[in-house]
């Protein structure tokens, strides 16, 4: 038996299969530009989960009801951190820079974040920034040397990262990367390492 009510069934392919042709599409595509080819899907499924109020069954009242609260929890404990954004059944916005990275992760929005972080935490250290996002960092007053411009065995002190460029997987930052401790996060787009 299909889960589509029987009032909806000649509806559901009209609102289903666009968006599972349009998502295909943006998977298979040779352009890699983020979810940008994919954001049009929540429209569409949020069409075919409003078909739900006319299902009759309690439990299926009641599971809808559990999803939209997981989904408005999830979404307010985001805050301030809305671009990262991911729910935990994706691994939570702490875990979206694994899966997604570039403009899905960052514009530069933790680059004030990343100043004041260094400014009470790490003042007077040495900092070794190797940032991939639109963003300046010296407009935030972030004074920072570029860690690739140098042999690795001249970097000392504070590695900051954004995770942009750790998708990169860079053949000259891995070994940065890997010699080094993780010590802190900046609004889930900016790693900072100590370098010993």
């Amino acid at each position: 038996a299909m889960a589509v009510p029987p009032r909806l069934r000649p509806a559901a392919p009209y609102v289903l299969a666009p968006a599972a042709v349009l998502l295909a599409a943006a998977m298979t595509g040779a352009r890699d530009l983020g979810v940008r080819y994919a954001i049009f899907l929540p429209m569409f499924l949020a069409v075919a989960a409003a078909g739900a109020v006319l299902v009759r069954r309690r439990a299926a009242r009641i599971a809808v009801g559990v999803l939209v609260l997981f989904v408005a929890v999830s979404s307010l404990r985001a805050f301030p951190y809305y671009l990262p954004y991911s729910n935990e059944a994706f691994g939570g916005p702490s875990k979206t820079h694994l899966y997604l990275h570039d403009s899905n992760v960052d514009w530069g929005q933790d680059l004030g974040r990343l100043a004041d972080r260094l400014r009470d935490r790490y003042p007077g250290e040495r900092v070794w920034l190797a940032y991939k996002g639109s963003g300046v960092p010296s407009y935030y007053g972030i004074r920072a040397a570029d860690p690739l411009t140098v042999p690795p065995d001249r970097v000392h002190g504070l590695l900051v990262v954004s995770d942009s460029w750790i998708a990169k997987d860079d053949p000259r930052l891995t070994p940065l990367i890997a010699s080094s401790t993780p010590v802190g996060e900046v609004g889930h787009s900016i790693t900072i390492f100590r370098r010993p």
